[in-house]
């Protein structure tokens, strides 16, 4: 399948997911961070991103507006999957900044998979990775 980059602060939250994308067959990599998910994907692109808006160190906002002006990263979907979905304003700023999808943490599972499945069935094939 594919090779998921999770980007959320809280090891509960990244272990929830993980178990779900992994259970699908998804490859997960964990970042707690956004500034650590920009570097880990710069150094070894995924497949895609799910991401959380509220992240130290660089929000997911910041994040998702770097990914998008990243050559590399570009044309790799990026998901935002948040509690912060209560206001309207949040997921048109995140569609503003290219993101693919805005889902609110209190969807179903199945939600997130199916929309990452057709994400990544649709996307171009990911770049190489940059070796040092």
């Amino acid at each position: 399948m594919a090779v998921v980059l999770i980007a959320f602060e809280r090891e509960s939250e990244q272990g929830a997911i993980e178990q779900l994308l992994s259970s699908r067959g998804h490859q997960v990599q964990k970042s707690a961070n956004g500034l650590a998910a920009l570097d880990a994907a710069r150094r070894e692109p995924p497949d895609a991103i799910v991401s959380d808006i509220v992240l130290p160190r660089m929000d997911g906002f910041a994040l998702c507006r770097k990914w998008k002006q990243d050559e590399r990263l570009q044309g790799i979907p990026f998901i935002f999957y948040t509690r912060r979905h209560d206001d309207p304003k949040y997921e048109r700023f995140a569609l503003e900044l290219g993101a693919e999808r805005f889902l609110a943490r209190s969807v179903a599972p199945e939600v997130l998979v199916t929309a990452l499945d057709e994400l990544v069935a649709k996307a171009a094939p990911k770049p190489a990775a940059v070796t040092p």
